[in-house]
């Protein structure tokens, strides 16, 4: 599935500053849950941000989907749920 994300603004995850000012996208593979016993990859399109604050360390940031992405990973947060109970049991 494709799939794009309408935010007009995201806070920096390093000083929480909002920003508006958007400065490029990019496409992200996200696993998701399986439907109908098929594999979900999600090609989530995500724009990318300039912080505003001059004293923080991160001058760009990509915004993240609530209760869908977190930085870094490649498995929505479902499914990471899902997986941690199996592992668990």
């Amino acid at each position: 599935m494709r799939a794009r994300t309408r935010t007009p603004q995201a806070a920096c995850p390093q000083c929480a500053m909002v920003s508006r000012r958007g400065d490029s996208s990019h496409e992200r593979r996200v696993c998701d849950t399986a439907v109908g016993g098929q594999e979900t990859v999600l090609h989530l399109r995500v724009r990318r941000f300039r912080c505003g604050n001059d004293d923080c360390g991160k001058r760009t940031f990509a915004e993240q989907v609530p209760g869908l992405t977190v930085r870094y990973g490649r498995y929505s947060t479902p499914l990471r749920t899902l997986l941690q109970t199996i592992g668990l049991a």
